[in-house]
């Protein structure tokens, strides 16, 4: 089978998994090992619901934390791994694709199914995938791509990439270098004139006059009277119809740079180049601002500022960096990026701020002091300084665009805003007021004036703050510059008592018409704040940079000291004639660390690169390496405890996997690990009935550590392709390895349509992975469940748990291991294609009870309608004030169960007072930000459906409620009246006699719904041309309707009004609820 869903519960999100296509519902069942021992307060985050199509032509559906992998047509034999990353992000990468992957030729950004739905990458985006291709050699044409946009600067096109066919496939000619996802790139949003010292620079008249400067941002409105005359040529690289602000951002970095009037720029005399990247809701693409760079670039301008970029953190060589590095060697063009808004955690610089030759800078408040929102450093990868400099960024006033929507109106026209895109144009006008004063200078020069000219904060580090806080009228006044920027010493292997000194050289340039005598120190400090004598020395310690000329210095820093070992960072300062210049430095000091050596060997028992890994610190909340890392087959690790974990595939029974888990590796001296495939051992299961065949197997090790939960988990449809080796080591206690398998009556065309039963059997060995993977269970093992599961229409097609299937109605018996929580489904499919029409399953993971008398449940009983399951999470919250809603549209009448189906059309509307808050086209969801005062609220939800679907035709829901800002997520008081007629296995009554059908209400986010009056309840029987009321009377906490079916009606609709003690109320529709016979 092809339709694949692998459970994931929002408390605990899945780690690393390689997964077959051909695997059916698997559920990790049950918390953590001893979850009352995880850390308090320690949850991974949830992935976002939605359905991304991958480049492969894959579909991945996440609802309510339960992926589902689905292969494009002729994939159905391909093998996919899903893992969960650090930050919870879902990532799945189909096992064609990994050595490319590996490889560095596609973008690892491509596979993260959590981002690509938070960006606005999945399908409701539409049916093309927007990439960049670069190239080795001149570009060629790619089938399955259209409009191409040249992006020179990184030898590649911007293009989309339909999402029916596998790009990947055609992408795979000579002369590509790497597919990137053409990705998101958003404004970096999170007193100042002076504080940076632009009016002695002014008084020495420098403000920028014959600079242009380039704000490649939301557009710049012309209009405002501080930008009159300032901007000189203007170009819109979006989607929107013009170059003007809609947003107020672009215009307010502009006016920043070069504003005229009560809250002047800081080069008030500089032009600007209006670049509109970023569109009407301040969101863009990589090929969007690379073109834009492009195009600042060649038309001459000075400095680029960009207050803009990405939320993922960079090591610098991502496009748009790559863009970034390649314009300034080709033109001299100083880029000014901002660092980010993501502090104050470190190792956050995102791109392009990550890139070397940008200038990124990070924000100040009015004191000085490090905004918590500034990114920092160091940068990924090199431990490089990142960022370079800081600047005001914390409620800047600025120009108010007419068109904008953001900030806090300072009188009529000016906003204050906050952020590093509020500090990168104070230091985008530095450079302009310095390209004014030496008009010979290029990106090098002005940048190092500015940072070595800074003002440190002696509270902070170099990677907070670069070389401090910016101070323009020094970097005028004084006329020598240190080169580099900042000096990166990397890193001293462990141990240091042999260490060798590292050396690195600064040049000191003197523009003057004087020379100066300066005096170089230098000093380091570690992590915790304490000086290191003696780390760091120059030589000459004096040195005299004559007029005009030049002087090197030689910086050494001595590891071999008696410190401690980790990270230093510090600063050369050569000062002397009213001079001081600085420059930011760091070094390492390797803790305990050593090598790691890997090997991977497949089934043929010859080395392969089909292959991935990762090592979990078991004591720090750390992976030290990932799956788009593999190439690495030698490594540098720490002293320490890991969870290790690596699969080596081969092409043995259509693509397996061979699992390597260790639950606790130590690594305490030089270690080597081979992976050979042929060690894998298959597991096995025995049962009563000795024609059941697994159809669907999970197998899993699950680790506590001391920061939370991880696991390895792979599966597939038989034992065979996915062998697992026995671990050397074990956690007891602390891991816990499970196999979890369906087992049915094959059909003997690989499929097991027609089974009478279904065993779903899990078992667990504590510790690691033991040797025997071979268990035998009787019948009498099992709780027994006959599940009866009924028909919406002719020709439909059921599974159960994507396995034992057959035309509905259907009957299956099926067969759980007791004592642990199971998720049951039924889903309608096609049973040639695989597509899936509708699916319907258990809200809460369920547990039977051993030795329990068989039970008898009924599924896909009408009627189908809005629901909001029994126990189950908030499907609609408000969080401050935000709505977000996600009605299952499709239930049937139990109480616990969670429907969807597909549907011709759908639109749900949120609204307050009549005026439209947000729209979808999409059945029960819509998101959107909404007032904080109190108010009513009106939610409308429509879908039709027809074709394979006689019920449940069209469905229209109106709930109208009272919400007011929330601090915590909060459930709308939403109202579902539910209707649970006895009905046959074709979901029919008998036409021409009474029925009595009965009613219950269901609360959103509550288990119970009391308060709720009697329900108004109307029939027809003409597809709701006409109604009529029924009877309606209470019976405890239900209610029954009484209606009188006519002899020659065919269909039911129903109508239903109900309303609480608080006054929310719904009002629900749906035709054909059920049929007539």
């Amino acid at each position: 089978m092809a339709h694949r869903t692998l459970y994931m519960s929002r408390k605990v999100a899945l780690a690393a998994a390689f997964v077959v296509a051909a695997a059916a519902v698997v559920v990790v069942n049950g918390p953590a090992i001893a979850e009352t021992a995880q850390p308090q307060g320690f949850t991974a985050p949830a992935s976002p619901d939605g359905e991304v199509t991958l480049l492969t032509g894959d579909r991945v559906t996440i609802r309510s934390g339960r992926p589902e992998v689905r292969p494009g047509p002729g994939r159905e034999g391909v093998a996919f791994s899903l893992r969960t990353d650090v930050t919870g992000d879902l990532h799945v990468v189909p096992a064609d694709a990994q050595t490319d992957l590996t490889a560095g030729r596609l973008d690892p950004r491509l596979f993260d199914v959590s981002a690509l739905i938070r960006d606005g990458y999945d399908d409701t985006a539409g049916p093309v995938t927007p990439l960049i291709v670069t190239y080795d050699g001149p570009a060629t044409g790619i089938a399955g791509t259209s409009d191409a946009r040249a992006l020179p600067s990184v030898n590649g096109y911007a293009m989309t990439a339909d999402k029916s066919a596998n790009f990947l496939a055609g992408a795979r000619t000579a002369g590509v270098a790497k597919v990137w996802l053409d990705g998101p790139v958003r404004s970096t949003l999170d007193h100042s004139v002076g504080q940076v010292g632009a009016p002695q620079a002014w008084q020495s008249g420098h403000t920028g006059r014959g600079t242009t400067v380039a704000v490649l941002d939301t557009g710049v409105d012309q209009t405002h009277p501080d930008l009159a005359d300032a901007v000189v040529e203007s170009r819109n690289f979006t989607d929107s119809d013009t170059d003007d602000d809609r947003v107020g951002h672009g215009t307010h970095v502009a006016a920043t740079i070069t504003g005229s009037g009560k809250y002047q720029g800081v080069a008030p005399d500089s032009k600007v180049l209006n670049g509109k990247v970023l569109d009407d809701r301040g969101s863009g693409r990589d090929s969007t601002v690379i073109a834009g760079m492009e195009w600042a670039a060649a038309a001459g301008a000075d400095v680029i500022n960009m207050s803009l970029g990405s939320s993922l953190p960079s090591d610098g060589t991502d496009l748009l960096s790559q863009a970034v590095d390649r314009l300034t060697a080709d033109t001299g063009a100083l880029f000014v990026v901002s660092a980010g808004n993501r502090g104050p955690a470190a190792g956050t610089i995102g791109s392009p701020a990550a890139a070397s030759s940008a200038l990124t800078v990070g924000s100040v408040d009015r004191t000085d002091a490090l905004a918590d929102s500034s990114s920092r450093g160091p940068r990924p990868g090199d431990g490089a300084v990142k960022p370079e400099i800081t600047a005001p960024g914390v409620g800047i006033v600025a120009a108010r665009a007419r068109n904008g929507t953001i900030g806090e109106p300072v009188g009529d026209s000016h906003v204050a805003l906050s952020g590093t895109s509020m500090a990168a144009p104070h230091v985008a006008g530095a450079a302009a007021i310095l390209a004014g004063q030496h008009p010979d200078w290029t990106a090098d020069r002005l940048k190092t004036a500015l940072t070595g000219s800074a003002e440190p904060n002696p509270a902070r580090t170099v990677h907070e703050q670069g070389s401090g806080r910016l101070d323009v009228a020094r970097a005028v006044r004084q006329s020598v510059t240190a080169s580099p920027a900042v000096l990166n010493f990397g890193t001293a292997l462990w141990p240091h008592h042999d260490d060798a000194p590292i050396v690195r050289t600064v040049t000191y340039a003197n523009h003057g018409s004087t020379a100066i005598t300066l005096r170089v120190d230098g000093e380091a400090r570690g992590v915790d704040g304490r000086p290191a004598p003696g780390m760091v020395t120059a030589s000459p310690s004096e040195v005299t940079v004559p007029a005009g000329g030049q002087a090197d210095v030689t910086i050494t820093t001595t590891t071999a000291l008696d410190t401690p070992d980790g990270g230093y960072s510090g600063a050369v300062v050569a000062s002397g004639d009213g001079t001081s210049v600085r420059t930011p430095l760091t070094v390492t000091k390797e803790i305990e660390s050593y090598d790691v050596k890997l090997a991977f060997i497949d089934g043929e028992g010859q080395p392969t690169t089909a292959y991935s890994y990762r090592f979990d610190n078991l004591d720090r909340r750390e992976r030290l390496l990932s799956y788009e890392t593999g190439g690495a087959l030698e490594l540098r690790l720490p002293k320490g405890r890991y969870f290790f974990e690596a699969f080596v595939g081969t092409q043995q029974h259509g693509g397996a996997l061979t699992a390597f888990p260790e639950p606790e590796l130590v690594v305490s001296g030089k270690t080597e690990l081979v992976m050979d495939a042929r060690r894998g051992k298959q597991a096995a299961i025995t049962l009563d009935k000795p024609d059941a065949q697994p159809g669907d197997v999970l197998m899993a090790i699950e680790i506590l550590t001391e920061w939370g939960y991880t696991n390895s988990v792979t599966f597939g449809p038989t034992f065979a392709v996915q062998p697992w080796e026995p671990s050397s080591t074990s956690r007891p206690g602390r891991a816990r390895f499970t196999v979890e398998a369906k087992l049915a009556q094959p059909d003997g065309t690989g499929r097991f349509h027609g089974s009478p039963y279904q065993y779903n059997v899990l078992w667990r060995h504590d510790g690691g992975v033991p040797d025997d993977l071979h268990r035998t269970f009787t019948d009498r093992d099992f709780a027994e469940v006959r599940t009866v599961s009924a028909a919406q229409g002719p020709g439909a097609f059921g599974f159960r748990n994507y396995l034992a299937a057959g035309p509905l109605p259907l009957r299956v018996t099926e067969y759980y291991t007791p004592g642990v929580p199971w998720t049951s489904m039924l889903s309608e499919m096609d049973p040639d294609t695989m597509y899936q029409h509708t699916k319907l399953h258990t809200a809460l993971p369920r547990e039977f009870e051993a030795g329990a008398p068989p039970r008898t449940e009924k599924w896909n009983a009408a009627v189908f309608s809005p629901a909001f399951p029994m126990g189950n999470e908030m499907w609609n919250e408000r969080n401050g004030d935000y709505v977000y809603t996600n009605i299952p549209m499709f239930t049937d009448q139990a109480a616990d169960r969670i429907g969807s189906s597909g549907s011709d059309q759908a639109r749900t509307t949120l609204s307050r007072d009549g005026v439209v808050l947000a729209q979808t086209e999409a059945d029960g969801y819509v998101a959107g930000a909404v007032p904080a005062d109190k108010g009513t609220y009106e939610l409308r939800a429509e879908v039709t459906r027809s074709g394979m679907w006689e019920l449940s035709t069209s469905i229209t829901s109106t709930w109208t409620f009272t919400s007011e800002h929330a601090e915590t997520p909060t459930a709308l008081p939403l109202l579902a009246v539910r209707f649970a007629p006895v009905l046959d296995d074709r979901n029919r009554a008998h036409a021409g006699r009474p029925f009595v059908i009965p009613v219950y209400a269901q609360r959103n986010g509550s288990p119970t719904a009391t308060g709720v009056r009697t329900p108004e309840i109307e029939v027809s029987y003409d597809d709701g041309k006409s109604w009529q009321r029924a009877r309606v009377g209470k019976l405890g906490e239900r209610w029954l309707a009484l209606v009188e079916h006519p002899a020659d009606a065919k269909f039911v609709s129903l109508r239903a009004k109900a309303q609480d003690a608080d006054g929310n109320t719904v009002d629900e529709t749906i035709i054909r609820a059920y049929g007539l016979k």
